[in-house]
């Protein structure tokens, strides 16, 4: 049986929060007061419940649902009842960078290609970030706009790997970085000049060393092949 009908009865009971299934997880999605570090205006979150995505489970996340609505309604909500020490928000892009990169490779095994794939798509990009300032959209999307061109690959390439690290750190409505993803498309490879069978055959006629006569066939021979 699925539990998305159980879900959607308990969020009927539910004013400022709302339980959500993310695999075999539960999670609570709502607008909370800014975490420390992140601005002054309450922002869109989802935390982490803790729960399986079971009947059982459910029990338990309807009761921490409860008391987290309890406490937005009455404006008590404090992020340092929830957020425990390890897991508090980081101040830096710096921090933010590192914690991104731990959980890539929690993902991804660290061989030779992943490696150069992530420092290419990433690392890159991420160090021309100012390590010691707080993340925002605000940073993202002005380092973007100002090391790269509308339309380019360039862009397109900064504008994902800060998406996604805007969306690790939990960043509000990150549409705005998306948005620079678009507007780049591989041009097509504009058909080669060739010469003719005629016109190669002429030109080796013309050709006296030995040595060159040798290469000149190779790549005629296997030039020709790999446009095949």
């Amino acid at each position: 049986m699925s539990i998305e009908p159980l879900v959607a009865d308990v969020n009927q009971h539910l004013e400022r929060v709302a339980i959500r299934v993310r695999g075999k997880k539960l999670s609570f999605r709502g607008t909370f007061p800014p975490k420390p570090g992140d601005g002054r205006v309450p922002k869109h979150y989802e935390l982490a419940s803790g729960c399986s995505a079971t009947p059982a489970g459910l029990k338990l996340a309807k009761a921490k649902a409860q008391e987290i609505d309890s406490l937005l309604v009455r404006e008590r909500f404090d992020w340092e009842l929830f957020l425990k020490p390890k897991s508090k928000p980081a101040q830096t892009v710096s921090d933010w960078i590192q914690k991104f990169e731990r959980d890539h490779w929690d993902k991804v095994p660290q061989e030779p290609s992943k490696l150069n794939s992530y420092h290419k798509d990433y690392r890159l990009k991420f160090n021309h970030l100012p390590a010691d300032k707080p993340l925002s959209l605000e940073l993202l999307k002005q380092v973007i706009l100002e090391r790269t061109q509308p339309g380019t690959r360039s862009r397109k390439g900064y504008a994902m790997a800060y998406r996604r690290l805007a969306e690790f750190a939990g960043l509000p409505d990150t549409s705005d970085i998306g948005a620079l993803e678009r507007g780049y498309s591989s041009k097509s490879v504009a058909p080669r000049d060739l010469p003719s069978d005629e016109e190669i055959a002429e030109a080796r006629s013309k050709m006296r060393t030995p040595g060159w006569l040798w290469v000149y066939d190779v790549l005629a021979i296997y030039g020709s092949m790999s446009l095949t």
